[in-house]
């Protein structure tokens, strides 16, 4: 199932949910400023300092920052051939970065929020050029670097969104693995990192969530730096530790007042190597009334001319002008959605479900073959209105188990309507073979 719907969200307690917040550059953001390739740096800055002021917990950046300003990659021995420009913002921005990411040693500053940053991570080319598409990821250099060399409270993560073979983008790793220097690097996710950092922060501080955050990178990559750059041996954290030994990759995911009202175990070592993403939000413009307030949007341009109030909420910088190509679609809509929507319902849905749990074979074949079976009895025993009547009833019921197990990853995006629509063919196909023989 990858939709849940409701009209008014609350925890289990009755507790309403503390909606996330997006600034969202806007087509009429974008347009005023010029139509700029990459989102400019001074604007950027202004955002972030906005966000920290109204009381935010987390700032996640869904911009890709590892260019510079004139849209090239700066690699330190390599002269890119990019237009000469001023690169005053950038050296602006990464010196505003650096003053947050010191404010961890700051005793005046516990509540300064925690910074995520999107960066670039792409495949490696062959000798002759071409995609290496089953090697590891390899992260190219960002101007950032000098400015951040330990993470303290901005750290760096990525999307790895990747859409399935439909071009649907269902699932996200929770870490990715990438190559550098000969060796392994683990990189979690922009979700994982966020959610982590929301759970964890307390009402006047953040500090604890930046502690935790430093000690699972420093965990994950004691584990990947002792592995080579061989995908022939898994490329994925499972696949790894089927091979072998794997230990302290857990991650504990705490119930938090108005967020989650469930303690969830992350197990790294185990479960899919992606995670199904389950969507209960998309871009305002297509919401209706009845559909519920989980994202607070702003617009960017408006956000520079006066004040927000984001108190503790997790706030997400990014694109959704028209013109963006960092765009996905997803089960069940019609039109393609800003990668930060995905990003948020990935973060949405960590909060309520925590890692998904693969079925067990027995089990998928007991749940659908049980359907199957019921679907069987109920058209060959009742007349057409009361056994169309029943096949949707019986589906509804399969799909309210799906959403109740929704920790056994059951996929009915496919499966659970093809089931109904051959059911629905069987019931026409019969009542007209009925018909022939009676006349």
């Amino acid at each position: 199932m990858s939709w849940q719907i409701g009209i008014e969200p609350r925890l289990a307690d009755g507790q309403k949910i503390q909606p996330l917040a997006f600034i969202e550059i806007d087509d009429l953001t974008y347009r005023q400023w010029g139509s700029p390739i990459i989102a400019p740096r001074e604007q950027l800055r202004s955002l972030i300092e906005q966000a920290k002021q109204g009381g935010a917990n987390v700032i996640v950046i869904d911009l890709d920052l590892t260019r510079l300003s004139d849209g090239c990659f700066h690699e330190p021995e390599h002269s890119p051939i990019c237009s000469p420009q001023q690169l005053n913002s950038d050296i602006a921005l990464g010196l505003y970065l650096q003053q947050l990411n010191e404010e961890f040693s700051n005793p005046n500053q516990y509540d300064t929020p925690i910074i995520l940053l999107n960066r670039t991570y792409r495949k490696p080319l062959d000798s002759d050029g071409y995609l290496k598409t089953e090697a590891f990821w390899e992260k190219p250099y960002s101007f950032l670097e000098g400015y951040l060399k330990e993470e303290q409270n901005v750290f760096w993560s990525a999307r790895f969104l990747e859409p399935d073979n439909d071009q649907v983008q269902r699932r996200w790793p929770l870490v990715a693995l990438a190559c550098e220097d000969h060796h392994l690097t683990a990189v979690p996710s922009l979700p994982l990192l966020a959610a982590m950092a929301q759970l964890y922060s307390c009402k006047d501080s953040t500090r604890q969530a930046a502690y935790l955050i430093r000690d699972l990178k420093r965990r994950l990559n004691e584990w990947a730096q002792a592995l080579p750059c061989d995908p022939h041996r898994g490329s994925t954290i499972p696949q790894l530790c089927r091979t072998i030994a794997c230990s302290n990759l857990t991650i504990t995911l705490p119930a938090k007042v108005g967020v989650s009202d469930k303690v969830h175990l992350i197990d790294l070592t185990k479960g899919n190597a992606k995670e199904r993403i389950i969507y209960r939000f998309v871009p305002p413009n297509h919401l209706t009334s009845i559909q519920p307030r989980l994202i607070d949007s702003y617009r960017a341009l408006t956000l520079l001319e006066k004040d927000i109030t984001v108190n503790q909420q997790i706030v997400l910088i990014g694109n959704t002008y028209e013109e963006n190509q960092v765009n996905y679609s997803i089960p069940f809509h019609d039109q393609p959605i800003a990668s930060t929507y995905v990003i948020a319902n990935a973060i949405d849905t960590l909060f309520r479900f925590g890692q998904f749990q693969p079925p067990s074979l027995l089990y998928k074949i007991s749940l659908l073959g049980g359907i199957v079976i019921l679907l069987t009895l109920i058209i060959n025993y009742y007349k057409f209105p009361l056994a169309l009547i029943g096949s949707i009833f019986c589906m509804g019921i399969f799909f309210w188990i799906e959403g109740k197990v929704a920790h056994n990853d059951i996929t009915v995006d496919i499966v659970g309507w093809s089931i109904l629509a051959v059911q629905l063919i069987q019931i026409l196909y019969l009542k007209i073979a009925a018909k022939k023989i009676s006349k």
